[in-house]
Protein backbone atom coordinates (compact mmCIF):
# COMPACT_ATOMS: atom_id res chain seq x y z
CA UNK A 1 0.00 0.00 0.00
CA UNK A 2 1.64 3.18 -0.78
CA UNK A 3 1.93 5.98 1.89
CA UNK A 4 0.24 8.96 1.15
CA UNK A 5 1.51 12.41 2.62
CA UNK A 6 1.26 16.13 2.01
CA UNK A 7 3.78 18.75 0.77
CA UNK A 8 2.89 22.42 1.40
CA UNK A 9 4.90 25.29 0.80
CA UNK A 10 6.32 28.22 3.72
CA UNK A 11 3.67 29.60 5.79
CA UNK A 12 3.82 32.76 7.93
CA UNK A 13 4.27 31.74 11.46
CA UNK A 14 1.23 33.38 13.67
CA UNK A 15 -0.77 31.68 16.98
CA UNK A 16 -3.30 29.36 16.22
CA UNK A 17 -4.89 28.95 13.15
CA UNK A 18 -7.55 30.57 11.40
CA UNK A 19 -10.51 27.56 11.40
CA UNK A 20 -12.76 29.62 8.58
CA UNK A 21 -9.57 28.69 5.79
CA UNK A 22 -10.66 25.87 4.32
CA UNK A 23 -8.61 24.37 1.49
CA UNK A 24 -9.26 21.26 0.17
CA UNK A 25 -6.52 18.95 -1.86
CA UNK A 26 -5.02 15.66 -3.03
CA UNK A 27 -2.59 13.38 -1.08
CA UNK A 28 0.80 12.67 -2.98
CA UNK A 29 3.03 9.70 -2.52
CA UNK A 30 4.85 10.54 0.52
CA UNK A 31 8.72 10.27 0.10
CA UNK A 32 9.60 10.59 3.39
CA UNK A 33 8.54 9.32 6.86
CA UNK A 34 8.16 13.18 8.07
CA UNK A 35 5.12 13.83 5.72
CA UNK A 36 3.31 11.03 5.87
CA UNK A 37 -1.08 11.23 6.79
CA UNK A 38 -2.74 8.61 8.91
CA UNK A 39 -6.70 8.28 8.32
CA UNK A 40 -8.18 11.08 10.97
CA UNK A 41 -6.76 13.64 12.07
CA UNK A 42 -2.97 15.20 11.36
CA UNK A 43 -1.39 17.98 12.57
CA UNK A 44 0.88 20.32 9.90
CA UNK A 45 3.41 22.48 10.39
CA UNK A 46 7.32 22.98 10.54
CA UNK A 47 10.38 21.39 12.27
CA UNK A 48 12.37 23.92 14.53
CA UNK A 49 15.26 21.73 16.03
CA UNK A 50 18.01 22.88 14.00
CA UNK A 51 19.84 19.29 14.56
CA UNK A 52 16.72 17.60 13.02
CA UNK A 53 17.31 15.86 9.56
CA UNK A 54 13.98 18.03 8.41
CA UNK A 55 14.78 21.21 10.23
CA UNK A 56 12.24 23.93 8.52
CA UNK A 57 10.76 21.54 6.33
CA UNK A 58 7.07 20.35 6.58
CA UNK A 59 6.00 18.00 8.93
CA UNK A 60 3.05 15.84 9.47
CA UNK A 61 2.22 14.98 13.51
CA UNK A 62 -0.32 11.80 13.10
CA UNK A 63 -3.12 11.94 15.79
CA UNK A 64 -5.35 9.32 14.08
CA UNK A 65 -9.25 8.45 14.83
CA UNK A 66 -11.09 8.96 17.54
CA UNK A 67 -11.75 12.35 19.28
CA UNK A 68 -8.66 14.98 19.40
CA UNK A 69 -9.23 18.55 21.92
CA UNK A 70 -6.56 19.80 19.64
CA UNK A 71 -5.61 22.81 22.08
CA UNK A 72 -4.77 20.17 25.06
CA UNK A 73 -2.59 18.74 21.95
CA UNK A 74 -0.65 21.74 21.50
CA UNK A 75 -0.03 22.88 25.48
CA UNK A 76 0.93 19.52 26.25
CA UNK A 77 3.42 18.53 23.82
CA UNK A 78 1.79 15.91 21.81
CA UNK A 79 2.34 18.05 18.12
CA UNK A 80 5.54 16.91 17.57
CA UNK A 81 8.31 16.26 14.45
CA UNK A 82 8.17 12.54 13.61
CA UNK A 83 11.45 12.66 13.32
CA UNK A 84 13.51 14.20 16.05
CA UNK A 85 10.29 14.12 18.09
CA UNK A 86 10.76 18.45 19.35
CA UNK A 87 7.33 19.92 19.72
CA UNK A 88 6.41 22.18 16.86
CA UNK A 89 3.93 25.22 16.08
CA UNK A 90 0.52 24.21 14.53
CA UNK A 91 0.20 25.55 11.38
CA UNK A 92 -2.68 23.51 10.24
CA UNK A 93 -5.27 20.60 10.65
CA UNK A 94 -5.23 18.13 7.50
CA UNK A 95 -8.22 15.49 8.14
CA UNK A 96 -7.65 12.56 5.55
CA UNK A 97 -9.90 9.41 4.87
CA UNK A 98 -12.04 9.95 7.77
CA UNK A 99 -15.76 11.30 8.88
CA UNK A 100 -15.07 14.78 10.89
CA UNK A 101 -17.11 16.87 13.14
CA UNK A 102 -15.21 20.00 14.20
CA UNK A 103 -16.75 21.80 17.40
CA UNK A 104 -15.53 25.22 18.10
CA UNK A 105 -16.30 26.20 21.42
CA UNK A 106 -16.61 29.81 22.08
CA UNK A 107 -19.29 32.66 22.64
CA UNK A 108 -21.52 30.51 19.72
CA UNK A 109 -20.59 27.41 19.15
CA UNK A 110 -20.11 26.38 15.94
CA UNK A 111 -19.90 22.38 14.09
CA UNK A 112 -18.58 21.90 11.00
CA UNK A 113 -18.74 18.38 8.98
CA UNK A 114 -16.74 16.94 6.78
CA UNK A 115 -16.37 13.16 4.80
CA UNK A 116 -12.68 13.04 3.29
CA UNK A 117 -12.78 10.06 1.01
CA UNK A 118 -9.74 8.34 -0.76
CA UNK A 119 -6.42 10.71 -2.16
CA UNK A 120 -9.03 14.01 -0.79
CA UNK A 121 -7.38 16.12 2.13
CA UNK A 122 -8.87 19.11 3.75
CA UNK A 123 -6.87 21.55 5.60
CA UNK A 124 -8.02 23.68 8.45
CA UNK A 125 -6.08 26.98 9.06
CA UNK A 126 -3.08 28.75 7.00
CA UNK A 127 -4.47 29.54 3.38
CA UNK A 128 -7.27 28.19 1.29
CA UNK A 129 -10.83 29.31 1.08
CA UNK A 130 -12.58 31.21 3.75
CA UNK A 131 -15.81 29.95 4.65
CA UNK A 132 -18.20 31.14 7.20
CA UNK A 133 -19.84 34.51 5.73
CA UNK A 134 -17.05 36.59 6.45
CA UNK A 135 -18.05 35.67 10.47
CA UNK A 136 -15.77 36.42 13.41
CA UNK A 137 -12.47 34.42 13.43
CA UNK A 138 -12.39 31.64 14.76
CA UNK A 139 -8.71 30.94 15.92
CA UNK A 140 -7.68 27.99 17.50
CA UNK A 141 -5.70 30.53 19.78
CA UNK A 142 -9.08 31.66 20.84
CA UNK A 143 -11.40 28.89 21.38
CA UNK A 144 -11.30 25.12 22.59
CA UNK A 145 -11.33 23.07 19.34
CA UNK A 146 -12.69 19.54 19.48
CA UNK A 147 -12.86 17.50 16.59
CA UNK A 148 -14.30 13.98 16.32
CA UNK A 149 -12.88 11.53 13.67
CA UNK A 150 -14.44 8.30 12.80
CA UNK A 151 -13.33 5.94 9.79
CA UNK A 152 -14.63 7.13 6.49
CA UNK A 153 -14.31 3.46 5.12
CA UNK A 154 -17.07 0.98 5.94
CA UNK A 155 -16.46 -1.77 8.20
CA UNK A 156 -15.66 -5.18 7.04
CA UNK A 157 -16.92 -8.35 8.56
CA UNK A 158 -15.51 -11.67 7.93
CA UNK A 159 -17.90 -14.04 8.50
Amino acid sequence: EKRLGYKMGDSKKKKGIDLNHVEKSTAVEATSKHDVLAPGVNYGGFCTNASCSVFKKYVISQRGLGTSIVNEDMLGGDVKCPMCRNVFELQNICLYRTKAKVVVHDHASTTDNYEVKGSDVVRLGAGGKKEGGGGPVRSSAQCLVEITAKSSEKDCVIM
